[in-house]
């Protein structure tokens, strides 16, 4: 494509001066590249404002069309001569929200647009023409213009509310979200405001006053999605699955192609003990879907349900939609070897590795599978280059651990367990206490074991691996009725 052609030389042009600007000495080439900047500057304004004037006229000729389509008065009722409404559709107000949110399902009445000059409009639809291209910065400074000018123009506020969050001025986009819940006279654009304050209330982990935005979108346009969803996954976050199950069934039930409601639920069954249930939505979804990520999100979770024949022929499917999917080969390999020990899982994995040779879990992968195979010194060497480029890397210091107890190598081994032990984040914790009780273990030292497996367990009870061990630590110390507690607790 001759667009990507050309973006890409200017990014490649862009990418030299900087490292030009960061070699340059004397003020003479720093005076040369800033004029090459200026002419890269340039360029961009240029191509913009010629992307705006093919935009501009495809949405000329698109009205043309309906024109045709719908007939002189559907047309005039749609508002297609009101003359400075030309550079922008009368139903703009939904264009924009599909962009924004994909959130409208009925088109907005055309008083959703104020009047606006000839300057107001094509400064409207330059911030448009920044927003649609990522550059939010710039779409903030040109929104912010046409309020200067148009206060009451509901449509640019919302543009640039969220363009202010997507800069990270996160205050400045829920002043705006505000002002626009508490002056538009339009309950699509006030609910879509209070969904927003929502979603900022819920990444400041205040899940109540999110939920309490979410209530109020909702009553006001019960007919937006985002709301009903978000609202589900707070109370998620609350621990309170049974109230978000009935939305999730409600909203797959409205999409019957709305995977990740069903995700969702099956997330809320296994959260409830109802594996059962879940199984049954995760294999509804593997039967029917055919989207990537969606099939991705549901081997995962097959996998952690340890269900790894499930779980490969999801990443199986989804490798089927995209033959390049590191993820996917990796999650296949490693289901695999799970599911049979087949060496076959190996090559898979190797496949990721050769698609993205940076990422850390691949190798990790690679090195546990050959640890398992007691190639031990082959393993250790995948760790250690691990280590190397990130020396807080978890999993490779678990692997280590376990390559070194095998090896008989104590000393160090232990000092990776208490590395581990030493990180303030729980889960870390709880895997060096796993690690430590394995090391406990290998030297039949049953009691040590039984304490560090319990810390281990205390700290993350989703570490199942600890109940069983913790379980094989009483066994193997005569303690069979209470190892078989805790495996009927585990199992």
């Amino acid at each position: 494509m001759l667009v990507k052609h050309l973006f890409g030389s200017l990014m490649e042009r862009l990418d030299e001066v900087e490292e030009r600007w960061v070699a340059a000495e004397s003020s003479e080439q720093k005076q040369t590249l800033r004029k090459e900047l200026f002419k890269l500057r340039q360029m961009s304004d240029d191509i913009l404002d010629s992307w705006l004037s093919f935009e501009e006229q495809l949405s000329v000729f698109d009205k043309q069309m309906q024109t045709e389509q719908l007939g002189t008065d559907d047309t005039k009722a749609l508002g297609a001569e009101k003359g400075p409404f030309k550079e922008i559709p009368d139903d703009v107000a939904d264009k924009i929200l599909q962009e924004i949110k994909n959130m409208a399902e009925e088109k907005p009445s055309s008083n959703m647009v104020s009047f606006m000059s000839g300057d107001v409009a094509r400064m409207f639809r330059k911030g448009q023409g920044y927003y649609n291209l990522l550059m939010y910065p710039h779409a903030s400074d040109h929104f912010r213009e046409v309020l200067e000018q148009e206060p009451d123009l509901d449509v640019a506020r919302m543009f640039l509310a969220f363009s202010e969050l997507m800069n990270g001025s996160i205050d400045e986009a829920d002043r705006h979200f505000y002002l626009l819940s508490k002056t538009t006279d339009q309950y699509v654009l006030q609910a879509t405001a209070l969904n927003a304050q929502g979603c900022i209330m819920a990444a400041r982990r205040e899940w109540e006053k999110a939920d309490h935005f979410f209530e109020q979108a909702i009553a006001l346009y019960p007919k937006l999605k985002d709301p009903h969803f978000n609202r589900a996954l707070v109370w998620m976050e609350l621990g309170q699955y049974s109230k978000a199950k009935p939305i999730w069934l409600q909203l797959a039930k409205q999409d019957q192609e709305d995977w990740e409601a069903l995700i969702q639920l099956a997330h809320c069954y296994i959260a409830e003990g109802e594996e059962d249930k879940a199984n049954y939505t995760l294999t509804q979804i593997r039967n029917t879907a055919d989207d990537r990520e969606a099939l991705v999100e549901t081997a995962k979770i097959f996998e952690r349900m340890r269900q790894f024949g499930n779980a490969a022929l999801c990443f199986q499917m989804a490798l089927q939609e995209d033959p390049y999917d590191a993820d996917a080969w990796h999650g296949l390999g490693w289901n695999l070897w799970h599911a049979d020990g087949q060496p076959l899982g190996v090559d898979h994995i190797q496949k990721a590795i050769e698609l993205a040779p940076e990422h850390p879990d691949y190798q990790f992968s690679y090195g546990w599978i050959l640890y398992h195979q007691r190639a031990y010194e082959e393993a250790e060497d995948v760790f250690r280059t691990l280590l190397d480029k990130d020396p807080g890397y978890t999993l490779a210091l678990a692997g280590l651990a376990q390559v070194l107890t095998s090896k008989q190598q104590w000393e160090e081994a232990e000092a990776l367990c208490y590395q581990m032990i030493g990180e303030s984040h729980p889960p870390i914790k709880s895997l060096g206490y796993f690690q430590a009780g394995r090391m406990a273990m290998a030297r039949a030292n049953y009691e040590r074991a039984q304490r560090y497996f319990s810390e281990s367990v205390q700290l993350d009870p989703s570490m199942k691996d600890g109940r069983l061990w913790l379980g094989l630590a009483h066994y193997l110390n005569g303690e069979r009725d209470r190892a078989r507690e805790v495996w009927e607790e585990h199992f």
